[in-house]
Order: structure tokens, then sequence, then C-alpha cells
């Protein structure tokens, strides 16, 4: 019970985050230009300077097969939500697919995995993070655009990606980072939830809440994504073996997380109707610290 509560406070302080950046946008104090800056900027350096960090821990192989564990168990879990949107929703809705399938762990688990858990395990987050911009980028950016356009060169240069191999190598052999270098990191990395928080507060500031409450097929998407994928995956991870019960809540909340902001991103990006994508995920994000506790008590009672 004490956990739920820590998650309750979590959720509720992100929710406040969240109310600042709906207010300062629709206040005009920012724009369209801005938040997609401060989007790259928490994508492309907080949340790998975060990740980077987290390597820096002693190695055991304990650690190392838990880290394996939950890059397999990533995987499942974005193309088990593939798959339930195909069947509960219909075969012909691939943008629907994909967002039933990818998650907003990087703004949504972070900050909370990092304030339940504690930074340590944000390295294992790393593997979720891995797995997503592995599929996201190739069969993810295939059921937007309907092309079977696959870049190596995007995957491997995403910074996601690349902290991830560093921070692999800085795990295995040991390599000791510099203090002055470790604490920038770290305070680059402590940015991440206010800066995501606000970040996704603006979006939802973008859309017309009255389109994003009267959207039936947004419910429908919100319904797999939050529910029927996290319910699947508690009695999943019952018998999965991984080496800290934590790892379970880990990934639990990796799949209780909304759905990814990318679905808007890729939307704009293949011409597709962006701004459907963006009430989806909008509402899916409001909808998420209602279904993240309620799953999560769920989980207590079930392990």
């Amino acid at each position: 019970m004490s956990e739920l509560v820590v998650i309750v406070k979590q959720i509720v302080i992100m929710f406040l985050l969240m109310m600042v950046g709906f207010v300062i946008y629709r206040k005009k104090m920012v724009d369209d230009h801005t938040t997609k800056q401060l989007t790259d900027f928490v994508l492309y350096l907080v949340n790998p300077a975060l990740s980077l960090v987290s390597f820096q821990q002693s190695f055991s192989y304990a650690k190392l097969y838990g880290f394996l564990m939950v890059f397999i168990v990533s995987l499942f879990m974005i193309f088990l939500g593939i798959f339930a949107g195909k069947l509960i929703i219909g075969k012909d809705f691939s943008l629907e697919q994909y967002a039933c399938g990818f998650s907003n762990a990087g703004f949504i688990g972070i900050p909370l995995v990092q304030s339940l858990l504690g930074v340590e395990y944000v390295f294992y987050i790393s593997a979720f993070l891995i797995a997503f911009n592995l599929i996201s980028w190739t069969y993810g950016l295939y059921l937007i655009s309907g092309k079977a356009d696959f870049s190596a060169k995007k995957i491997l240069t995403n910074p996601v990606i690349i902290a991830a191999i560093l921070g692999m190598l800085i795990f295995v052999l040991q390599i000791k980072l510099p203090v002055v270098l470790t604490s920038t990191l770290s305070t680059v990395g402590n940015m991440n939830t206010p800066l995501g928080m606000i970040i996704l507060g603006t979006y939802i500031a973008k859309e017309d809440i009255v389109k994003v409450f009267t959207t039936k097929m947004s419910y429908k998407v919100s319904l797999v994504r939050l529910i029927v994928v996290p319910l699947i995956i508690i009695f999943v991870l019952r018998f999965v073996p991984l080496p800290y019960e934590e790892l379970r809540t880990l990934l639990l909340i990796c799949a209780c997380a909304p759905c990814g902001a990318t679905l808007a991103m890729f939307s704009q990006m293949c011409g597709k109707d962006y701004s459907y994508g963006a009430q989806i995920v909008s509402l899916s994000t409001l909808l998420c610290p209602l279904s993240i506790v309620s799953i999560l008590y769920i989980s207590t009672l079930v392990w």
C-alpha cells in the first residue's frame, strides 16, 4: 500500500506539471516551435544523459541478465499491443495499431521508475527504449506510412541507442566517468520529469478538448493501450524469470504508459492525420493517471 501512495503522489505531481504546460501554451507563453525544440531537447539530450548515468554502477551478471530480459519482454509487449489493436479495433486500422503497441514510457515511465524504484533502475528502462526505437523506426513506421522504408542509419544514430551502447560498454568494462562529468549528466537528466510533463501538457493544449473527449476511436485505443495490454502483462510477468522483483513493476509501468507521442510525430512526418494522432495521445495521457493506479493496485493482488 505504501508503494501505491508513492505512485499516486508522483502521478499527482506529474499531472500538475502537465497543467503548467497546458496553461503556458494556452496563454501563448510558448508556441509550436518552442515545444518542438523542447521535445527534441528532452528526447535527444535529457533522456540519453539520464540513461548514460544509470549505467554507472557495479557490474553483475544478474543485472546484465535483467537488462536482456527487460529487452525481450519489451519486444513482446510492443507486438502484443499491436496484435491486440488489430484484433479488437480491426486489421485495417494501422495507425490505431501503432497507438496500441507503442507506449510513452520515455516521458511517463522514466519519472515514475526514478521516483518509485530509484535512478539505478533507469538502467533497465534503457532496454525498453532500445526495443521501442528498433521497432518504431522499422515496423512502426511501416504501420503509419504503409511503406517498408527501413533505415538502419536512423536507428543507429538515435541518441537513445548511442547512449545505451556507450552505457553498456561503461557498465561491462566498469569504466568510471569523472565526477564532474557524472554530476553534469545527472543535472541534465534530472530535467526529464518537469520538462517531459510540461511538454505533454502543451500537446494536450494544442487540441480541441471537446474533440479529444468525443472521438470514439480514441476511447477504443485507450482501452487497449491502458487496460487490455497491462492486464495481460500482469499475468505474463508472473511466469517470467527476473533477477529482481522490482523489474516486474518497472515493466508494468512501461506497459501502462499512454500512447507514444511518436504517433503524432510520425503521422505528421508521413503526411497522415496529425491532429487525429494527437487526439489519441492526448486522451490516453489524460486517462493514464486513473488507469495506472488501478493496474498497479491489481498487480499487488495478483503478484
